[in-house]
């Protein structure tokens, strides 16, 4: 084929593709953080998709991975054209690392959640007291007695459940303590929990079989979110294999031809104009492609919270 016709093609493929993106795929929404910088809004992007890094970090772990993704696909096509796609890209491989993280430490937050309802609900039926149960998950719940001087560990179920007997032994009425761990956890595993907690207050000793039916509600939740994570690493890797693993294969097989003392795939096409025209078209499409299959692939999987009149935060 006319590598010049080759060329032609490509670019109309992606403006085919670029007008058909435009019409099926909704426009993203920037928000701009007030009164700040571009970092101070990159860090509100970091917050608010909960992945518990600072932009320092984040820019020089994701140039980190972007200048071994470019310098590898450099090297494969021996052109230096495919270095800036590629050294993008690298940011968008580090956000994914940071959600994995951050899924899997949602997940394991839930776990600790069920482990901490079914031991309210044991507490309850030795002493149908709030304070007691919250005493029970702070001496036993996951967590406990693993923070400096056999405190709970920061972050943990026990830590929660202590701030919240704190509160309400210093006069903070049970509702409004709740409501502050809900607002920073934004979890509506924790809501339904704190709801249970409530309802548990004003019914008193007859709260027994209202609390066991939530321990089962909590466990079908953590159940579901756990399916739906596994569901989402399989997409992921299905992704991954699909974008990269073209880009993977060729830079095993120039090495292995290398090592085994021939010039492995000859790249002369892409040390051209319109060889080098077609590689950053094809690495442009490929780190495209793996940011919205991704984006695809992990919709919904940020749980976001139902507002109450008493909410303080968005969910």
């Amino acid at each position: 084929m006319n590598p010049l016709m080759l060329g032609f093609a490509v670019v109309g493929g992606l403006g085919v593709f670029s007008v058909c993106y435009a019409l099926a795929v909704p426009r993203i929404q920037f928000r701009r953080a007030q009164q700040g910088t571009l970092v101070d809004g990159i860090q509100v992007t970091l917050d608010r998709a909960g992945l518990e890094t600072t932009v320092p970090e984040f820019l020089t772990r994701g140039a980190l991975w972007g200048v071994i993704l470019g310098l590898a696909t450099t090297l494969t096509l021996g052109t230096p054209i495919v270095f800036l796609p590629f050294f993008i890209g690298g940011f968008a491989v580090h956000w994914v690392a940071l959600e994995d993280r951050r899924n899997q430490r949602i997940n394991q937050y839930h776990h600790d959640l069920a482990t901490a309802m079914a031991i309210v609900v044991n507490a309850w039926k030795i002493e149908p007291s709030l304070a007691g149960a919250l005493r029970n998950v702070m001496a036993y719940g996951p967590g406990a007695g693993d923070g400096p001087e056999d405190s709970p560990a920061p972050g943990s179920v026990a830590a929660d459940f202590a701030e919240i007997y704190r509160m309400t032994r210093a006069g903070t009425s049970l509702r409004e303590a709740l409501q502050t761990v809900a607002d920073r956890r934004r979890s509506p595993v924790f809501d339904g929990l704190a709801i249970a907690l409530l309802v548990a207050e004003e019914q008193g000793s007859q709260a027994g079989a209202m609390l066991a039916r939530q321990v089962v509600i909590t466990r079908k939740q953590v159940e579901t979110f756990n399916d739906a994570l596994a569901r989402q690493r399989s997409a992921r890797g299905e992704v991954r294999n699909g974008t990269l693993g073209p880009w993977a294969i060729l830079l095993m097989v120039q090495i292995l031809g290398q090592g085994a003392g021939s010039s492995g795939v000859d790249t002369a096409f892409f040390q051209t104009p319109v060889g080098a025209l077609v590689a950053l078209v094809a690495a442009g499409l490929t780190i495209g492609m793996y940011v919205l299959a991704l984006r695809i692939a992990g919709r919904g999987l940020l749980l976001t919270r139902v507002p109450t009149e008493y909410g303080k935060a968005g969910g």
